[in-house]
C-alpha cells in the first residue's frame, strides 16, 4: 500500500515542482527583463551591470559596431549615460522563454536633441537575449535595428 502511494504521488510531486520552478523562471525572468528596461530608460548604471553576464556580454549598437565584452559594454554605456539630452520609451512586443534561454523583442522609442538643440525622435527594436544562471536570468546579447520609414 505504501509503495503504491508513492508510486503515485511522486510523479504528482515532481510535476508540481517542475511548474513551480516554471513559474519562478517566468516571473523571475519578467522582473529582470523589466530591471533592465528601467536602468536603461533612467540611466542606471548599477543595475543595468547587475543584469548583464560579466563573462559574456555583446551587443550590436545603433550604428552597428559589435561590442564585445563586459568592459566594453560599460564603456559604450557610460558615454551613452553621460549625454543629458536623450530620453527613452520602450514597449515589449514578445518575449520567448525557454528552459534556460529568453529572447525578448522590445520597440524603442529615443527623443534625443540634435547638434542645434532642437529634438529629433527615432526608434529602433531591440532584441534581448538572456540566460538563465544559476538562480537568475542575466542578458547575454543585445542587437538594435532602427526602424526605417
Amino acid at each position: 500500500m505504501t509503495v503504491k502511494v508513492v508510486q503515485i504521488l511522486f510523479p504528482t510531486i515532481l510535476i508540481s515542482l517542475t511548474l513551480l520552478t516554471s513559474c519562478s523562471r517566468d516571473s523571475k525572468l519578467q522582473a529582470t527583463l523589466s530591471r533592465h528596461l528601467a536602468a536603461l530608460e533612467q540611466r542606471d548604471m548599477t543595475t543595468l551591470l547587475t543584469i548583464v553576464d560579466r563573462n559574456n556580454i555583446t551587443e550590436i549598437n545603433l550604428k552597428g559596431h559589435y561590442l564585445s565584452g563586459f568592459q566594453e559594454y560599460r564603456k559604450e554605456k557610460e558615454a551613452w549615460f553621460s549625454d543629458p539630452g536623450w530620453n527613452l520609451k520602450y514597449d515589449v512586443l514578445h518575449v520567448d522563454r525557454y528552459k534556460k534561454t529568453a529572447v525578448a523583442m522590445v520597440k524603442m522609442t529615443l527623443r534625443d536633441r540634435d547638434d542645434r538643440g532642437g529634438f529629433f525622435t527615432y526608434q529602433y527594436y531591440s532584441t534581448l537575449i538572456f540566460h538563465y544562471k544559476p538562480r537568475q536570468w542575466k542578458m547575454t546579447h543585445c542587437q538594435n535595428t532602427i526602424i526605417r520609414g
